[in-house]
């Protein structure tokens, strides 16, 4: 769950708790639960991670995010580490491009 960071080499929270806990794709009105999540998180002994847990760890990426409205033509270059991964929606009907390269001294 936590990396150091390759430049400064500090340690970072990198991690997907939050979004591949079963209550995120409970909520979710975009995916169908019928046969149950598509993916659950758990600590490594398997015991669950009570939901006030993901709750409070959710609070802490939404309390450190920072919306970017962006207008055509815009380029946005992110270090996938620093900004957890993250990303917000888009609204629907918009065309968008995303291209992706990777960079990266070490692997994990």
């Amino acid at each position: 769950a936590v990396v150091s960071h390759p430049i400064p080499s500090e340690p970072l929270w990198f991690n997907g708790v939050h979004t591949n806990h079963r209550s995120y794709y409970d909520e979710s009105p975009f995916i169908d639960t019928s046969d149950g999540a598509p993916m659950h998180t758990t600590y490594a002994n398997g015991e669950p991670i009570a939901d006030e847990t993901i709750t409070a760890i959710r609070a802490a990426f939404w309390g450190n995010s920072v919306a970017m409205p962006l207008q055509t033509g815009d380029i946005v270059v992110v270090d996938n580490m620093l900004a957890a991964h993250g990303r917000m929606g888009w609204i629907p009907g918009n065309p968008r491009k995303v291209l992706l390269t990777h960079f990266s001294d070490k692997t994990w």
